[in-house]
Formats: C-alpha cells, structure tokens, sequence
C-alpha cells in the first residue's frame, strides 16, 4: 500500500514515518514538504493521503478541501495541531475519512489509520480521539460535531447577547428559523440553555 505524508514540520513528519514504516501493510511511502509537491505527486497509486490541516504559502484550509474533493476515491486522514471544531467539521464534509490531532498517542494514530484503510467511515474513526491524552486547556472532542455554517452564525449571535428577533433581523430569517436552529444547537452540544450553549461552544473552540 502506497502512502502519501504531507506536513512542512519536518520533525513531526520524519517521526510519523518512521511510525508508519512499522507497519506491513506499508509497501511504500512518499514524503512532501510543500501543498505544490503534494498536486505534483498525488496521482491514482496513492492508497491514502495524510496531510497537515495548514500548509505553508497558502490562507485557509480550502486547498485541503479542494484537493480532498479533485480526488474523491483517494481517502484522505487530515491531522492539525489545532482542534478547531469548525475547521474538523470543514474538512470532514469535503470528504475527509478521519481528522487526528498531532496531539494523539502513537498507537491511537495507528489505529485510527487503519481503521480508514480498512474502509470504517468517519465517525467510527473518529470517536477514537476520545482516547487521546491531549495536555492543553482545550476540551477533547470525542465525536463529530455536525454543526452548519448558518447554525454557527447563529451561535455567534448567541454570544453577542443577540434576542432571537435581533437574530433574525442581522441573518434576515425569521424568529421561527432561529429557534429551529437553536434547538439544532441545544441537541448537538447536549445543553439546555442559551448559557450553557454558548459555554460549551468556546469550550469546543466553536466561538
């Protein structure tokens, strides 16, 4: 099985490959520094691709969404040092197989690899990451959060303080739509309050 890595910290990147060529079912492995190397090289051999969610020379993260979505049958395993919830749940949906935080154990890196290779779909892959020890003062995301960019305007409204007719008016739906929305929100955080909506979506890096 041929493999594709792709991260501009060589460090990291020379010890997640040292990492997978323990492997068997490892037949080869490329290595990229840079997003020009990876469009360069990235062609129907390639098994499986991991890639750093930041690139250097380019903003954003839509050239990982727009690579993922020019090679729909090449899985990709997209890993960050970031858990920004908004950028998992961006890539996620451009059709991603997994997310994996740098922060992860070797041996969860591992299995949520091969877990892909083996075909699981994404949230089986990616209900592992409750299993990381991440040392930092952001919360661990155990699932995926399904969440759409009109739900998180809504959110962010939510934290300003916004009524729901405030709401209504700056996004130009009705009341009726916002409480739909909201109620989206309350189910997917698991909370039953504005407050508490609003608390754990920073805990969640969402705000």
């Amino acid at each position: 099985m041929k493999l594709l890595l792709a991260d501009d910290h060589q460090l990291f990147l020379d010890g997640l490959s040292s990492l997978l060529r323990t492997q068997a079912y490892v037949t080869e492995l490329v290595c990229f520094n840079t997003l020009k190397e990876v469009q360069v090289n990235l062609d129907a051999s390639t098994d499986l691709v991991i890639i750093d969610l930041r690139m250097p020379g380019v903003k954003g993260i839509s050239h990982i969404t727009d690579l993922i979505r020019a090679h729909p049958t090449t899985p990709f395993v997209v890993m960050s040092a970031t858990e920004n919830q908004v950028d998992i749940n961006t890539v996620l949906r451009a059709g991603a197989a997994s997310f994996i935080p740098k922060a992860a154990k070797s041996d969860v890196i591992l299995k949520i690899i091969k877990q892909v290779i083996d075909g699981d779909i994404v949230d089986k892959a990616f209900t592992q990451l409750s299993e990381i020890d991440i040392n930092s003062s952001a919360t661990n995301l155990p699932r995926f959060i399904d969440i759409s960019q009109r739900q998180l305007e809504v959110l962010h409204a939510l934290s300003n303080g916004s009524s729901n007719q405030k709401i209504a008016e700056d996004l130009n739906i009705s009341e009726h739509t916002v409480k739909s929305h909201l109620a989206k929100l309350f189910k997917e955080l698991d909370v039953n309050s504005r407050l508490s909506c609003v608390q754990k979506a920073r805990s969640l890096n969402l705000l």
